[in-house]
């Protein structure tokens, strides 16, 4: 009876029905709790109503006497109390979904007796709470477990290695604590681990690399440390690798070109260190690249101009220096570009512009004095050739040596939202045309000294008539319609 718009309770009478086999009443209407007179529908062996707005108590007695039970889903619904252990009666259990309830205590000890589960759904039960019972890790048929977004707290037992048909662990948006067991790595089975999200110390198991069937290894939001490990690259089949806002430290392995399918790579927000490797060009399939918020050094390798399938790339927040590498422009499908505060100098190759799909352009903060060395960052005259990308939203241009006149030209730019042009050495009046950017929300052009003049009515309307909610010059230059003015006092 599923999808049948039914309403209403189920009926205590379902009792009567002694010879029920299976009952499936998923993704109605239904409401109210489940009639403890289920009991006498002992023979059952396939339980369904999830997606209903069924509350009350899981009937865990009720479970308990159906000695044939397999598969129980109860998902997607108000239900409310406790997982009581008497409800672990049958040794046929295979699925147990439980997600997305409201669901309270502890997962109990008595969950051993279910030795045939393969599944365990418990996702999104914001009270259940208290530590995985070691009685857990004796489940040995256990080939997906999805416990997430739940108050569980406690550390991962060294006996998850005994769970050797795992293919699927997901423990993340918890409160787990302490080190990652180093026996994950007898998990070889394994496809999917993600743990990211908890409180999580230590470092990376060594053996992380020998678990060759990983597509998803996800640890990030945590607080491990250490470095990655150098074979990372024997993972051959990983697809995503996320691993940021953690303390990790040391280089970037050069096995990391190795990961041939991999599509996303995210290790910003550590404290990664030293040069890029060349190998990094070598990800011919990575989409998402994101290295910002470390200390890396050194300058950007030509061969990254390999990696066609990248659509977005972000150093953000490094310590590289040189020249952008006109191979930059090889990224034919690149949408977003961000390689601001870094040391980057010299002119923005023309190549840039040619990436016709680029949507987000951040060049922004590569200007730095490090007494006793300086860093100009990037220069020449602002790039003109930034009109010819249609769906561009986003250029941060602001905090480098870019000289010359603003371009009366980027005034075509229409559906340009952010241009930062401040902190430059900029010079000369503030283009009419700025005001035909009618998608704009934030223009800021304060810092250059040399602009004068005044802020044109064209681009006050904006303000009015248009998104416009940020607008900043100097002092100096006038503007009846900016958000805030700039003096150096």
């Amino acid at each position: 009876l599923f999808a049948n718009d039914l309403e209403g309770t189920i009926s205590p009478a379902i009792g009567k029905m002694e010879q029920l086999l299976a009952l499936g009443l998923g993704d109605n209407d239904l409401s109210g709790p489940l009639p403890s007179e289920l009991d006498s529908c002992s023979l059952l062996q396939f339980l369904e109503v999830a997606d209903n707005s069924i509350d009350g108590s899981i009937p865990a007695y009720a479970l308990g006497v159906m000695e044939d039970l397999e598969s129980v889903d109860l998902s997607d619904n108000e239900m409310t109390g406790i997982i009581d252990g008497v409800m672990f009666g049958s040794d046929k259990l295979r699925r147990l979904t439980l997600q997305n309830n409201d669901l309270s205590g502890v997962l109990p000890e008595e969950i051993d007796n279910a030795q045939a589960l393969e599944l365990i759904n418990l996702n999104d039960n914001a009270n259940l709470a208290g530590a995985i019972p070691e009685s857990f890790y004796t489940l040995t048929n256990l080939e997906t477990v999805y416990i997430y977004d739940t108050s569980i707290s406690g550390t991962i037992s060294e006996a998850i290695g005994d769970l050797t048909s795992l293919r699927i662990l997901f423990l993340n948006d918890n409160g787990l604590t302490g080190e990652i067991p180093s026996t994950i790595v007898n998990c070889l089975e394994l496809v999917e681990l993600k743990l990211d999200d908890n409180s999580i110390t230590g470092k990376i198991p060594f053996g992380i690399p020998l678990m060759v069937n990983l597509e998803r290894l996800h640890f990030h939001n945590n607080a491990l440390q250490g470095p990655l490990p150098q074979d990372i690259g024997d993972l051959e089949q990983l697809r995503e690798l996320y691993l940021y806002n953690n303390e990790l430290t040391g280089p970037v392995p050069a096995s990391i070109g190795d990961l041939e399918s991999l599509l996303s790579l995210a290790l910003n927000s550590n404290a990664l260190s030293g040069e890029l490797p060349n190998s990094i060009g070598d990800l011919e399939s990575l989409e998402v690249l994101d290295l910002a918020d470390n200390a890396l050094v050194g300058g950007l390798p030509r061969n990254i101009g390999r990696m066609s399938a990248l659509e977005e790339l972000y150093l953000t927040s490094n310590q590289m220096t040189g020249e952008l590498p006109k191979e930059l422009g090889n990224l034919e499908n690149l949408k977003r570009l961000y390689v601001g505060s870094n040391l980057f100098q010299g002119e923005v190759p023309d190549e840039i512009f040619e990436i016709v799909t680029l949507e987000e352009l951040g060049l922004a903060n590569n200007k730095v004095d490090i007494s006793p060395a300086e860093f100009p960052g990037l220069g020449g005259e602002l790039p003109l050739d930034a009109i010819n990308l249609p769906g561009l939203t986003v250029l941060r241009l602001h905090g480098n040596a870019f000289e010359g006149t603003i371009h009366s030209e980027y005034g075509t730019m229409a559906s340009l939202t952010d241009l930062r042009l401040e902190n430059n050495n900029l010079v000369g009046q503030i283009p009419a045309e700025l005001g035909n950017m009618a998608s704009l929300n934030e223009l800021a052009f304060h810092q250059n000294p040399g602009i004068t003049g005044a802020v044109p009515n064209s681009i006050c309307s904006l303000t009015s008539n248009g998104d416009l909610n940020r607008l900043v010059a100097d002092c100096t230059v006038t503007c009846t319609c900016c958000t805030d003015c700039y003096s150096e006092r």
